[in-house]
């Protein structure tokens, strides 16, 4: 899982289960572009770093998926342009994802997350904007589908990030959009609100 530091902002790891051969797995990663969007830009960052091979994006604004394929996305969607799971089949011959990510929590990205998945996959939301969501409980049931959520991280977690980022085994640079100066930080905010086409993903304020 990952969690937003309250501070830097920053996504964090603090929990990640994925089975050995996650290499030949087929993952989902969900992220409409609801706030700054880079808990989905991490979560592949950490999947690559583990191995996985076959990553499918699916993000509302086209230039977050241009990122999401620089950064490793091996099939990238956007849902308001093309049919998701229509889609999600055309990538995986009909096989559907052994796993989803769902970086955003609302309703409709909770379900896509479900929909995406073969018989017996499992679920992960790392996304908490929505508190009461609607879900296809039969489907859960019928298919033995598996939903965890991730929330807490602890300091050994946080110590593994910041070694991934020393070590230089997670390249940064392309999420790292916009510098500002931290007297501009109340502007950055604002920026980052109205960012609408999802050009701005992370930002740094200059001390």
């Amino acid at each position: 899982g990952l969690y937003r530091d309250p501070e830097t902002l920053e996504p964090v790891e603090y929990y990640c289960k994925l089975p050995v051969d996650v290499e030949e797995r087929t993952v989902f990663l969900t992220d409409p572009m609801l706030a700054t969007g880079g808990t989905a830009t991490a979560a592949i960052r950490f999947l690559k770093d583990r191995g996985a091979k076959n990553i499918i994006v699916s993000d509302a604004t086209n230039y977050r998926l241009g990122v999401a394929k620089e950064m490793g996305a091996t099939y990238c969607i956007n849902p308001i342009e093309q049919n998701l799971l229509e889609e999600v089949q055309k990538a995986t011959n009909s096989k559907m994802c052994d796993f989803s990510i769902e970086a955003v929590g609302i309703e409709i990205t909770a379900n896509s997350a479900l929909d995406c998945l073969k018989i017996g996959g499992t679920a992960i939301w790392i996304g908490n904007a929505q508190k009461m969501i609607s879900v296809n409980m039969q489907k859960i049931v019928t298919t033995e589908l598996t939903v965890k959520g991730n929330y807490v991280y602890n300091f050994e977690d946080f110590m593994n990030c910041v070694k991934l980022l020393e070590s230089k085994k997670i390249d940064v640079s392309h999420v790292i959009t916009d510098i500002y100066s931290f007297n501009d930080a109340i502007k950055a905010f604002k920026d980052l609100e109205n960012n609408r086409d999802g050009k701005k993903i992370k930002i740094i304020l200059e001390m």
